[in-house]
């Protein structure tokens, strides 16, 4: 999915995506979403 991003295929990419140092490198990503609401 990343791949498809830099490549232009997708403008936006939305999963549950690790991120590490090697791809703040190529990618830029959004502040993490937790939703409080569904912490047991």
């Amino acid at each position: 999915m990343l791949e498809a991003t830099g490549n232009g295929q997708l403008d936006v990419a939305l999963k549950c995506i690790c991120v590490s140092p090697e791809r703040l490198k190529v990618h830029r990503f959004g502040l993490p979403f937790q939703d409080a609401a569904r912490r047991g």
